[in-house]
């Protein structure tokens, strides 16, 4: 019996002591689709002063190329490589960076991180897959359970969620299936070969989502373009309440604090960006302000404040850019960053309140008044729309008026949703052979911030 019972502290001792040395000599953590980012970092001859890591949104959505141009253009020299990995959420980051922070490159300097939920993502299909299991680190198995403690989900669903988390930490941590992925590595690296499932990522890490052959991606792309999904509805939500109640709660902010301390330690100074989206699915975003009291945190789902991001021309589906999203959204975060760089990380940037493109107004006559339409708008002010039977050029606010001063009509037009507004110009007796000048103001705090081009109707 004695040597039955012995049989057991042995077996544990070997198990474990066996987890700790493969820890110890393993190169990388790493199984499947980690590996080719993570190994083209740290092990790669490019020398990378910024990083950026977060879900899908940060990998579809930053073309590094193009943020390296336009900080470059604004005087500050950048070597960046996107690292962010489709379907991580904050504990997952979390792992990259502690594996990043042991295997520093030498120039790294800035690290841009995608701030979303600390939710503990359970899928039901997916048990045991590479891409579950690998970022299940023994580092983040008590701030993840600290997260499913702090989630406002029913128990019933804590405990599912923390018999996820607990099934693939402790097969990752033990290495338990992962026997002949470690001998591949260790025989690629006996012959001097790459590791299994590397290779140099194009375009710095970057890729287009336009690119993915995957039936769900093409399902949630067809819903987006066919208007099955409310983005009117969901700027205007936005701008009136960012984080609604059902958002609220969850948010580890002492597992962020220990993340935003640990790069600093190490001489990496962090940037967070709550990523733009057509999508409430933000679960802890009450807790983002007391956040960016520590830490620079850019919230860039904000409609109101970031205009310029939020043009549904932009967006593959709800939650994505686009190519040309990409590449103004690169070059968008470029110019946040040149100018928050040298301030206090409490410092927010300043509000771009207007569209990128100009804003449209459209005049019909119709009995004796005329309708008005303007779309593309911007998604805060006054809008109120000048008419005139003459034309004339004159500086108001700095912008350039073209009708007659002071008008014959002016209309204060009605947001029908945060991209189009409706009016109408009572004008009985107006001369058939009359032309009309209209041109669209944008007030805030009775200051122009913006006009249309000026628009004709008439003569009748």
């Amino acid at each position: 019996m004695l040597s039955r019972l012995l049989h057991v502290p042995l077996f544990l001792t070997g198990l474990f002591g066996t987890a700790a040395w493969l820890h110890w000599f393993e190169p990388t953590p790493f199984l499947s689709w980690a590996r080719q980012k993570t190994e083209h970092v740290v092990r790669g001859r490019a020398d990378y002063d910024t990083l950026f890591l977060g879900s899908s949104r940060l990998n579809f959505g930053l073309d590094p190329i193009a943020f390296d141009t336009k900080l470059n253009a604004l005087g500050s020299p950048s070597k960046s490589f996107n690292l962010a990995l489709s379907g991580h959420r904050q504990h997952d980051v979390s792992a990259v960076v502690s594996w990043l922070l042991a295997n520093k490159p030498a120039g790294l300097r800035r690290v841009v991180i995608e701030l979303h939920s600390f939710a503990q993502s359970v899928r039901a299909g997916d048990w045991m897959s590479d891409q579950e299991l690998e970022m299940h680190m023994a580092g983040e198995f008590l701030p993840r359970c600290r997260s499913i403690l702090l989630s406002t989900a029913a128990w019933s669903d804590k405990l599912l969620q923390f018999r996820f988390v607990l099934a693939h930490s402790s097969t990752n941590v033990l290495r338990i299936g992962q026997a002949t992925r470690i001998l591949d590595d260790w025989l690629a690296l006996a012959r001097g070969e790459p590791l299994p499932k590397t290779y140099p990522p194009q375009r710095r890490g970057w890729s287009a989502i336009e690119e993915l052959d995957l039936p769900h991606v093409h399902a949630d792309h067809d819903n987006f373009v066919s208007g099955r999904v409310d983005c009117a509805g969901y700027i205007g939500r936005m701008v009136e309440n960012i984080c609604p109640d059902f958002l609220e709660g969850g948010f580890n902010l002492a597992s962020a604090r220990a993340q935003a301390a640990a790069l600093r330690a190490a001489g990496i100074e962090p940037t967070y960006v709550v990523m733009p989206s057509f999508s409430m699915s933000h679960f802890g975003r009450d807790g983002v302000n007391e956040f960016a009291r520590e830490a620079r945190v850019l919230q860039l789902d904000r409609p109101e404040l970031h205009r310029p991001l939020y043009d549904l021309s932009l967006y593959f589906d709800a939650s994505h850019f686009n190519t040309a999203g990409a590449a103004l959204f690169s070059s968008y975060l470029a110019e946040l960053i040149a100018e928050c760089e040298d301030k206090p990380v409490d410092y927010s940037p300043k509000p771009r309140i207007l569209p990128s493109s100009p804003m449209a107004l459209a005049a019909t006559l119709v009995g004796d008044g005329i309708e008005l339409r303007a779309e593309n708008l911007p998604f805060v002010g006054d809008l109120v729309v000048a008419a005139s039977t003459e034309s004339a050029d004159q500086d108001i606010d700095g912008l350039r008026m073209r009708v007659g001063m002071p008008p014959r009509w002016i209309c204060k037009l009605s947001r029908k949703s945060p991209l189009r507004a409706e009016g109408r110009i009572e004008a009985p007796g107006l001369s058939a052979g009359a032309t009309i000048y209209l041109q669209l103001s944008v007030l805030v705090e009775q200051v122009h911030v913006a006009v249309s081009d000026l628009v004709t109707v008439g003569p009748r």
